[in-house]
């Protein structure tokens, strides 16, 4: 995927997510809350690797747990897609973003930059609805979260998987934060999209949407 598709690809998902009517992650959550899903949960870190199992499930290999961040999904999507190919390449993407929430919730700063592209774009509550490019703004931000680590329970709720041709795809889901400190248990809910791009053979972040 050329600079210029996936500048294309990032603007369109700016469009929609601003758009003053629309909640795309609950849209998306209504379109296909009626299905049958089963849940995983991984407590992976940066040393974990994924893999898809003999029936077709994401498996995050466990490793000794650095923290107890925890981030499981919820309603996970069937990839119904008739070519087997499609299929694997939608559970490598989530796979991915599933890792990515790990690595965030947990701190794992390094494994975070490793996965995201240098010139990585974001808008977030965090940046008052204005786009913050590269990786600086987010390591400010791990950095303060040193300070105040506390106990996290994220939930990745009806993830979709849209592929772009073959070397782009967008991720939008509903994410669950709950957060375990001296005032007790707070939950706050995000609609966030995530596009990711294949550089070689690693999927990595090339832009974040999250709106409260």
């Amino acid at each position: 995927v050329s600079t210029q598709s996936t500048g294309f690809l990032i603007t369109c998902v700016c469009e929609l997510q601003t758009m003053a009517s629309t909640d795309l992650g609950a849209v998306l959550t209504a379109m296909i809350a009626n299905k049958n899903f089963t849940g995983f949960r991984s407590q992976s870190s940066s040393n974990a690797s994924t893999r898809t199992n003999a029936t077709g499930d994401i498996v995050v290999d466990d490793v000794p747990m650095k923290t107890n961040s925890v981030v499981q999904i919820s309603q996970p999507p069937f990839f119904e897609d008739l070519d087997e190919s499609i299929v694997i390449t939608k559970k490598e993407v989530l796979s991915k973003v599933h890792s990515l929430l790990y690595y965030i919730s947990s701190g794992d700063v390094d494994a975070y930059l490793e996965n995201v592209l240098p010139n990585v774009t974001s808008i977030e509550p965090e940046t008052q609805g204005t786009m913050v490019e590269g990786t600086k703004f987010h390591e400010y931000m791990f950095e303060c979260a040193k300070k105040d680590r506390v106990k996290m329970n994220c939930t990745m709720i009806a993830p979709h998987v849209q592929l772009i041709g073959t070397d782009a795809a967008v991720v939008s889901y509903t994410r669950l934060v709950q957060t375990t400190g001296s005032n007790g248990t707070t939950t706050e809910r995000f609609s966030e999209t995530r596009v990711m791009q294949r550089i070689g053979e690693q999927w990595k972040m090339a832009h974040c949407h999250r709106s409260k």
